[in-house]
């Protein structure tokens, strides 16, 4: 009975294990946009952003920000370089004719929490939402080429008065973004899987994120800050860096976890023959 309850125990452990944790940081990839008439960038190990962002913030109908109060974000990073494996920056790269190499979102949304009444800090929290990686003129959305869309996996990020002169609008922001197709297998993004050998097995079919660490001042040089009875919408700039990770699919550990009830099972009802 109790190797019976052992198993058991140890599969459902295995059912709940996040795929996450089997995580690792891959730095050495290769971006390969030749499908696109552009060029292919080997060795990176992280990318640097540049850009800006709209937030619209509310105040849950109270007029007083307050922990649960929702917000949502519109984001274009349009200045991408790149850092490779031996610490040399390439700013502005030639990614390929004359285009450009950008990210772009309209519907990332959260709540805030933690909300400090005399300081003014407080938390984002990040919960629904995509970002799509394009290649084209960051002007022209619309006949620019959606390269790969990711939704948002985790979101975290503070928020203070001290950056930039803000109202509480500047501070970092810490996201995971899932892509949803897979880009290890259509070739747009590859590394020697040699040097993962804990992945080897399941390449290309694994989970596929970047992490994006990004820092949010705030700028009213831009847009003025708005302010009404029940929010304010302002414009931020955002730069920081974006990393690559990937991670067995999460149905890999499903089937595992399965196949480990299964054996209980077989092996209860052997016991009974």
């Amino acid at each position: 009975m109790k190797k019976l309850f052992m198993y058991f125990a140890l599969a459902l452990t295995v059912l709940a294990m996040p795929g996450i944790s089997q995580a690792a940081n891959i730095y050495g990839w290769t971006l390969d946009l030749s499908d696109y008439s552009g060029n292919t960038f080997s060795d990176i190990a992280e990318l640097s952003v540049y850009g800006y962002g709209d937030i619209d913030q509310s105040y849950g109908g109270d007029g007083v920000l307050s922990s649960g109060d929702t917000f949502t974000v519109s984001s274009m990073l349009y200045n991408v370089a790149y850092t490779d494996i031996n610490g040399v920056y390439y700013n502005n790269p030639d990614w390929g004719g004359g285009l450009e190499l950008f990210f772009a979102s309209d519907n990332l949304s959260g709540i805030v929490t933690n909300v400090d009444p005399v300081t003014g800090n407080f938390d984002y929290e990040y919960q629904s939402g995509d970002i799509t990686l394009y290649f084209g003129n960051s002007n022209d959305i619309a006949n620019a080429t959606a390269l790969a869309t990711m939704s948002l996996s985790w979101g975290l990020g503070d928020s203070t008065s001290e950056n930039n002169g803000g109202q509480a609008l500047s501070g970092e922001t810490d996201m995971g973004i899932q892509f949803i197709t897979s880009v290890l297998a259509n070739g747009l993004i590859w590394f020697d899987v040699n040097d993962y050998p804990e992945l080897a097995a399941l390449y290309p079919n694994l989970s596929t994120f970047l992490t994006f660490d990004l820092n949010n001042n705030l700028n009213t040089n831009i847009v003025p800050l708005t302010l009404t009875q029940d929010g304010f919408t302002a414009r931020v700039t955002t730069g920081g860096d974006i990393t690559l990770v990937a991670t067995p699919e999460p149905s890999t550990f499903l089937i595992l976890g399965f196949g480990l009830l299964g054996l209980v099972g077989f092996r209860k009802k052997f016991k009974k023959a």
